[in-house]
């Protein structure tokens, strides 16, 4: 439906250069109400799940604050760079640099863990998974001090590679942008980066075999690197975090 009112529309004001304005110009008055309803709902919808995914992941990652405290500063900042790229520079520019930057450095990080998927064949341990928000260190996924240096390296490598050929003026402007001729090939250059510098680590320092469950590794060879047990960081505010919260419980 979405798809079809906006074909439709489009037809009544075409050859217009702000789509939104001129419909709303063309709509008599009950109609241009609905539709500033519509377009404030749909806003506000869209910004405030993104708000509360925002603070649950940096409350994941900075235990010490909670949901509620992580999801007002980050709103508090949020809101604060809206209101200054409004007043000192082009938000319409910067927001559409901000949107491609995002697409160009994030599609790749999920074709590695595409990848990492199937070469473990869908395994994962969820136990293992919650190291780092208890506190913990070692474990399965624990690899150099915490950090899978193939994917992050893959992943940064390609999102440097995507972003030398993107294409948002006047902030984002690769060198290499004009090579394809007016088709922007940052997307493409940076997912194929991706696929091809993680699949290269993984052939050429495959993964320890325990990573990869009981069948072990699929397209992929691995490593027989020792098992790092699980234990407790005490010098950690998620540890802290959780001894507060049982500490509480026992009492």
């Amino acid at each position: 439906m979405p798809f079809l009112f906006g074909v439709a529309t489009a037809t009544i004001v075409a050859g217009q250069a702000d789509y939104v304005f001129a419909l709303i110009q063309a709509s008599p008055i009950w109609y241009a109400v609905l539709l500033m309803v519509v377009a404030f709902i749909g806003g506000l919808s869209t910004g405030t799940t993104s708000l509360y995914g925002t603070g649950l992941d940096f409350s994941s990652v900075v235990p010490r604050f909670s949901r509620v405290q992580a999801t007002i500063g980050i709103g508090v900042i949020a809101f604060l760079f809206i209101l200054t790229g409004r007043l000192f520079f082009d938000l319409l520019g910067a927001v559409n640099a901000f949107i491609g930057a995002i697409i160009v450095t994030t599609t790749p990080w999920m074709v590695i863990m595409a990848i990492g998927f199937i070469a473990r064949r869908g395994h994962f341990d969820a136990r293992n998974l919650q190291v780092f928000n208890k506190g913990e260190t070692g474990g399965i996924y624990w690899f150099n001090s915490g950090v899978n240096w193939r994917g992050m390296v893959a992943w940064i490598g390609a999102a440097v590679i995507g972003l030398l050929f993107a294409n948002y003026p006047p902030v984002i402007v690769g060198p290499f942008s004009a090579l394809g001729g007016g088709m922007d090939l940052s997307l493409v250059t940076a997912v194929v980066a991706g696929a091809v510098l993680y699949l290269g680590a993984l052939w050429i320092f495959p993964e320890p075999r325990y990573v990869f469950g009981e069948e072990g590794p699929r397209l992929v060879p691995s490593s027989n690197a020792p098992l790092q047990d699980v234990v407790t960081d005490h010098a950690s505010s998620a540890a802290r975090v959780h001894a507060r919260a049982a500490a509480r419980r026992a009492s």
